[in-house]
């Protein structure tokens, strides 16, 4: 039992280790991305995910994750995915999906930003994008704005 204690700190250690680093924990679950809208009511707002990196006449064909009240989305990569891209809009027409001309944080939106998420090895790399920056942030803390 004694030899089975320095194997078991080990895989602990990683286990935190990867969580506090917001990285995928392979064979242990589904990827989840984590993240918050901030910049204007959150009322009407929704996230759109496309996987890669899509042009803007592709943002009709997203996957829909409502927003929280308090602006917070969860989102569960699908296996085998190795890139994509989430932005913020407002369901102005009360769908429950994007349609072309409602004000969404991806396209036509100078003060917004949206989040672009890569597979890099066993762990994703995540990017809020726009307003003229790119940050890097976390796969369980990502943030983006939108103003419309």
């Amino acid at each position: 039992m004694a030899a089975l204690r320095p194997i078991v700190r080990i895989l602990s250690a990683s286990l935190v280790a990867g969580c506090e680093a917001g990285a995928t924990l392979a064979g242990l679950g589904q990827p989840t991305l984590v993240g918050s809208i901030s910049g204007s009511s959150v009322t009407g707002l929704m996230v759109g995910v496309l996987q890669d990196i899509p042009f803007p006449e592709d943002l009709p064909k997203a996957a829909v994750v409502p927003v929280a009240a308090d602006g917070s989305f969860r989102y569960a990569i699908p296996a085998g995915a190795s890139s994509l891209t989430a932005f913020a809009f407002r369901d102005a027409n009360g769908n429950g999906r994007y349609d072309a001309g409602e004000p969404n944080s991806y396209a036509g939106c100078t003060a917004c930003s949206y989040l672009q998420v890569v597979r890099v090895g066993d762990s994703w790399t995540v990017q809020a994008v726009g307003s003229g920056s790119t940050v890097a942030q976390g796969l369980a803390s990502a943030k983006m704005t939108f103003t419309g």
